[in-house]
């Protein structure tokens, strides 16, 4: 069915557009449906969902020239193909009368231009809804034949910023101030901070100011050179502190904002060789005054920032009040001289929290209520709506009185409310009357046009100055008199001009000095693809980085030092945008080529939602960039997305702009977490294990919920199968598994016993959907903080994707986040995540999640791998424009790489009959022979590829009905976890062969099966590759007779090993199985899979198909590793019974002793080379019998005369009964010298156990 439907939308610009061209663009879409039900997200590849009403939208975008003309932009959607629909979306329905059916939006990624296209994937015909398959979009727009429109962004942008800092010569001091006002420095001073010539000392800086988040608002670039006076030895200058105001046309008021990210304002002091810039004479006024002045706009605010209630936002809040405790505060505001005959004007903002509809009343000098602030309840034990609300009030005031007494009253008195007073901002008329130092004055009410103004201020004298400070960097001196104790001045008023008059004679704070400024000069940095901002603390951590990426990675990283980006770029203070700023200043030279444009940003060092540190102790790292809002918990956010909005028009809001770096962040709090993240890159890079884990997705999925997160998640393993078949997927769905219960709660230790083991043996990309939070993963704790940390997979290091709440939350400094453990764990856990930092929504979270696998397997175009940071842009930039997305975060490094195989592998043969013949069939007890080849990432054969392949064939996916645990419906979903052969065959020159027995036990109807490939090779790495053209069932008639079961000989820990032995608690089985017709791994017969039985209890046997691996070139051979779960001291049996493929089966028995002694057995340790020379590098290697255990290895270095010459510490972990060398420099143990010497080894495990070995190396010249 296929019916024709138009939808438009246009867009209309202010720009007029010059000799304009119409173009167009016909683009077509296919919409992939999942399956779906009432209760779920609705799921397809490419959805979303608008954020205002839920409905579910189909996203794309298109590029569209660079010069295109934005007068105007017409869509239409016709052509529309058309399913039927189903009464469950009758809903949908009444979306038509409060949403469009389309929209657009016309955004800038990396210097590209897009337009990024929605629309409702639905059609309401004849009061039926239909679901849309296809459709086809056509787009009309203009381009400019004016040059000068083609990059006017860039352009402009090129030359925002200077070629070189000041500070990259000269003396330079920093310093400090906290209010604004007039500050003097005596040259005494002066000369003690290190200047010779006081006389040439000038001040940079641009105070308090924050810098502006919308990219094209103007600010200063470097630090601008400051006007300052020199008088009576000492040098006066005018300080801009961290509060700054402005006039609000709304509120017809002054009103006050507090710097977000700091508490002080900088300034910097250097001497020059000429006399530094001074406080100019303004010229006279020569009109004459329209008015006289006796009075001024005086300010005055009260704002404490004590509490940030949802630890998240750049919004504080002040004084509490509590329903069973304090319910009434009063806040003075004394203003000296004030006109009480003129109104004042108070603006108050305070925040409420109660189940019930409360207030604040708010009265002035023990007067009745002038303001009664309603608030409306929220929900206590909810945690995804409003955690509180805001109220303000603004009001005139008529008082007789100079003092204002403000008193707040909170009416509630539920025991669980609580209240917070924001702030109070008073405007009053006050006298113009020097009363102090110095006094700050501005007229707005009698500014205007043609207005001159004749200021006259009381208590005047004759040393008296006046500046005019409106622009805060080039005060001008004004000419003023002194008539009878009043000094006057006249001034132009068409705009109100801030004023300071001050008596250079009185008393004035002296600004604190925060120390010596190294020459530095960012403005002159080269272009660059990788920038590293780094907390200064781990400045040499971050050098070990760069290093390892221009060693590997073919990137040329520069590291920046995070206060060097403040006094640049944010003018010495603390700053979000200052980041940003360094990052387009680099991005906008590259002037539109993207080659030399930088790709990634690596914030290292942690942050908190404390930028100002209003925690005592707290080290603050890396500044955060926090949301407008702090009461609404799924409206606030902390993003790193924001160092990333480079466009020229980004800014104004962050849901709308798209990312144009791909950024991580090192959430490291010390060296030793610095240490961590460094080691733990060098590790991706060169020890990472070779094996068939780098082809392995895993989807982790709660259950509950109406089974919306195991839908979700099988929607995501289902695209990866479909689009991505080289790679091999494992579901972990928990209502698969049965739960427990006790006082604790539920657990699903089968499924948890599943994660571990998955992580220890290796998944290059772990996906978790469900529910979550900083402690672990899902409401069993099948993730927790606990086996995080005894997560030990260090050379099997996953990408983790974690669709949950708050996982990663890294920027709470009182805790450490799981997601945080699963990065800083130095024995394993994950090389990264896409993890989350606050509560997020399901819908939201599978759009974002459904959006990565758009991009994280596949190539670019050049045939190379996206780096992290390429997949996190690109996933971003594609799952539209929510407050959801930007809480998620990578906690990693952005330019890494995921290590699955570079080069692929192709099946040539089945059976001797090429596959592009009818797809071949194999049956049960058939012999099969596979025939195969390596080609490159390009498809070309790789001619001199030798080495090894695994290959494993699939039987047809099974039909898996979960439990439906507490009541649930039960889920249904397909897996590959019917294996009929594990083997590996040798590749020699590109090519391969391998034969096998098919098992009996397969499943007799016919289906499409899957062979996977895994090679590798020591000169040219690894390769995979799938085929799934294999059709498998029916049974071999002709088959040869076998009645003997397999041959088995197993042990523990070691070849040595006798029945009876003692052993640790963990003990690694190992079996050599051996069968003439191959071993049965299928696991589709009833009773005969692989199965250990551990002292007789049958009730709990493990299954081991999985676990058995053939020798190369032969499938009646092979072997299983299998490490035994902790076992109490005492004796012990275990059986293992294996089958053949012929269902014969044998069944073996061990007996053996866990022991309860502390002593760790050390076998075959080896140092080498012995001899050595003093300059080389020694390694070392061992076996033990703690598998997979975490050790601590000391190292003490002794001379042939007795003295202890050096000492060593590392720590590794063992792979199975295994310690590959770890490399020793014989100069860090101290070894200088030719000679003999004793190396002695103290080794521990994390469960106590230790050994001690001694070797004797011997050091040549």
């Amino acid at each position: 069915m296929q019916r024709i439907v138009f939808f438009s939308v246009l867009f209309l610009f202010a720009i007029s557009s010059l000799y304009a061209h119409k173009h167009g663009l016909e683009v077509s879409k296919q919409i992939v449906w999942g399956e779906y039900t009432i209760n779920e997200t609705l799921p397809f590849e490419g959805d979303g969902h608008w954020e205002d009403g839920g409905v579910p939208v189909y996203r794309f975008r298109v590029a569209l020239p660079n010069e295109t003309d934005p007068s105007s932009i017409n869509v239409q959607i016709q052509d529309l193909q058309l399913l039927p629909g189903d009464s469950e979306f009758s809903h949908l329905a009444d979306y038509r009368n409060v949403l469009p059916e389309l929209r657009s939006l016309v955004v800038s990624i990396r210097m590209n231009t897009y337009l990024e296209i929605e629309i409702i994937p639905f059609h309401l015909a004849d009061n039926e809804i239909l679901r849309v398959s296809g459709f086809t979009a056509l787009i009309e727009f203009q381009t400019s034949s004016v040059e000068a429109l083609k990059s006017a962004d860039l352009k402009a942008s090129t030359s925002l910023f200077k070629s070189n800092s000041v500070l990259s010569s000269g003396f330079w001091q920093k310093i400090s101030v906290s209010e604004t006002g007039i500050y003097r420095i005596p040259y005494s001073t002066l000369t003690s901070w290190g200047f010779s010539n006081p006389q040439n000392v000038a001040i940079y800086g641009y105070g308090g100011q924050m810098v502006p988040r919308i990219n094209a608002n103007a600010r200063p670039d470097d630090l601008p050179e400051v006007g300052i006076m020199h008088h009576n030895n000492a040098i006066y200058f005018y300080a801009h502190g961290p509060v700054t105001w402005s006039w609000d046309y709304n509120k017809q008021m002054f009103t006050h904002q507090l710097h977000y990210w700091s508490n002080f304002a900088f300034y910097f002091l250097t001497e020059k060789d000429s006399p530094p810039k001074s406080v100019p004479l303004m010229d006279v006024e020569t009109r004459t005054p329209t008015h006289t002045i006796t009075t001024f706009d005086e300010r005055k605010y009260h704002e404490l920032e004590n509490h940030n209630i949802l630890k998240s936002g750049r919004k504080w809040f002040g004084e509490k009040f509590e329903g069973n405790g304090v319910r009434s505060r009063t806040v003075s505001f004394d203003f000296q001289g004030r006109d009480v005959s003129a109104p004042v004007k108070m603006n108050i903002n305070v925040v409420g929290r109660s189940p019930n509809m409360h207030s604040f009343r708010v009265s002035v000098n023990n007067s009745s209520a002038l303001l009664n602030l309603s608030i409306p309840p929220v929900s206590i034990f909810s945690s995804d709506g409003p955690f509180a609300h805001e109220a303000s009030g603004l009001i005139e005031i008529q008082d007789d009185q100079e003092k204002l007494d403000v008193k707040i009253e909170f009416n509630e008195t539920h025991n669980r409310a609580e209240g917070y007073l924001d702030y109070i901002t008073f405007n009053a008329r006050s006298a113009l009357s020097m009363q102090g130092g110095q006094l700050h004055f501005r007229d707005k009410q009698s500014s205007g046009t043609d207005r001159v103004l004749r200021f006259r201020i009381q208590n005047g004298n004759s040393n008296h100055v006046v500046w005019d400070v409106t622009d805060i960097i080039s005060p001008q001196k004004m000419q003023s008199q002194l008539f009878g104790g009043n000094l006057e001045f006249v001034a132009d008023a068409e705009i109100y001009r801030e004023y300071v008059a001050f008596d250079p004679s009185g008393q004035f704070p002296v600004p604190n000095r925060v120390g010596l400024v190294p020459n530095q000069n960012l403005h002159a940095l080269q272009q660059t693809d990788y920038v590293i901002v780094v907390a200064d603390e781990f400045e040499t951590f971050a050098h070990q980085l760069a290093a390892l990426h221009q060693q590997h990675n073919d990137l040329d990283p520069v590291v920046v030092p995070v206060s060097q980006v403040y006094n640049e770029f944010s003018w010495g203070h603390q700053d979000p945008t200052a980041i940003r700023s360094l990052m387009r200043m680099l991005f906008h030279r590259a002037n539109g080529d993207q080659t030399i444009a930088p790709k990634y940003l690596l914030l290292f060092g942690n942050g908190s939602y404390d930028n100002r540190s209003k925690t005592a102790g707290l080290e603050r790292g890396i500044v955060t960039y926090q949301s407008a809002n702090s009461t609404h918990q799924t409206n606030t956010y902390v993003t790193d997305d924001y160092f990333g909005f480079l466009g020229q028009n980004e800014g104004a809001d962050d849901r709308f702009d798209r990312l144009d770096i791909g950024i991580g962040r090192f959430p490291v709090n010390n060296e030793a977490d610095a240490q961590v993240a460094v080691s733990k890159v060098r590790r991706y890079f060169e020890e990472q294990d070779p094996g068939e884990w780098r082809k392995l997705v895993t989807f982790l999925a709660d259950d509950g919920d109406f089974n919306i997160h195991q839908r979700d998640a099988d929607f995501l393993a289902e695209r990866v199968l479909r689009n991505h078949a080289e790679f091999d997927v494992r579901k972990i769905y928990l209502d698969n598994y049965p739960h427990t219960s006790s006082s604790a709660g539920r657990r699903v230790p089968e499924a948890e016993d599943l994660v571990n083991r998955t992580i220890s043996e290796g998944t290059i990309l772990f996906n978790f959907v469900g529910h979550g939070g900083p402690g672990g993963l899902t409401e069993e704790r099948v993730i927790t903080t606990a086996s995080i940390n005894n997560w030990t997979n260090i050379r099997r290091l996953p990408l983790f994707v974690t669709a949950t709440c708050e996982f990663g939350r890294f920027d709470d400094h009182s805790s450490v986040s799981a997601g945080e453990r699963v990065f800083l764990n130095s024995s394993g856990g994950g090389i990264g995540l896409l993890t989350t930092t606050r509560v997020v929504f399901s819908s939201l979270n599978f759009q974002l999640n459904n959006s990565f696998f758009n991009y994280v397997f596949y190539r670019n175009n050049d045939g190379s791998k996206p780096a992290f940071g390429d997949i996190i842009r690109n996933t971003k930039n594609g799952a539209g424009s929510s407050v959801n997305k930007l809480n998620f975060t990578l906690l990693g490094d952005p330019a890494l790489k995921l290590i699955y195989p570079e080069h692929s592998v192709n099946t040539i043969a089945i059976n001797g009959r090429s596959i592009d013949a009818i797809p071949d069939t194999i049956q049960a007890l058939s012999k099969v022979q596979l025939e195969g080849m390596v080609t490159d990432k390009h498809g070309n054969f790789m001619e001199t590829f030798s080495g090894e392949v695994n290959v494993v064939v699939f039987d047809k996916p099974l039909e898996v009905r979960t439990l439906g645990n507490a009541g649930a419906t039960p889920f249904e979903f397909k897996s590959f976890s019917s294996i009929l052969f594990r083997g590996k065959a040798t590749v020699e020159n590109g090519i391969f062969d391998i034969e096998f027995v098919v098992p009996f036990d397969i499943r007799y109807n016919y289906g499409f099966g899957k062979i996977s490939y895994y090679a590798r090779s020591d000169q040219y790495g690894t390769a995979f590759g799938a085929y799934e053209n294999i059709v498998v069932g029916g049974f071999n008639v002709d088959a040869p007779e076998d009645n003997d079961g397999p041959q088995v000989n197993m042990y523990l820990n070691h070849a040595g090993f006798r029945s009876g032995d003692v052993t640790n608690s963990r003990p690694m089985l190992y079996a050599e199985i051996f069968d003439e017709s191959g071993i049965n791994t299928s696991g589709a017969g009833i009773g005969h899979d692989i199965v250990l039985i551990i002292n007789g209890n049958r009730n709990e046997p493990i299954v081991l198909n999985s676990y058995f691996q053939a020798k190369p070139d032969t499938y009646q051979e092979g072997t299983i590793v299998y490490q035994l779960p902790e076992l109490e001291p005492g004796k012990h049996e275990i059986s293992l019974r294996v089958w053949d493929t012929y269902n014969n089966s044998t069944t073996e028995v061990l007996e053996f002793t866990v022991g309860r002694g502390k002593d760790l057995t050390i076998r075959d340790f080896k140092w080498y080379p012995n001899p050595a020379s003093g300059n080389t590098t020694g390694y070392f290697s061992f076996g033990l019998d703690e598998p997979n255990s975490r050790l601590n290895i000391n190292v003490d270095v002794i001379s042939s005369d007795g003295r202890t010459i050096g000492k060593y510490r590392v720590d590794v972990v063992a792979e199975g009964n295994y310690v590959s060398p770890v490399p020793v420099a014989l100069g860090s143990l101290g070894i200088r010298n030719p000679g003999l010497y004793y190396i002695r080894f103290h080794i521990s495990t994390s469960g106590g156990k230790e050994s001690q070995i001694v070797e004797k190396i011997l050091v040549k010249p």
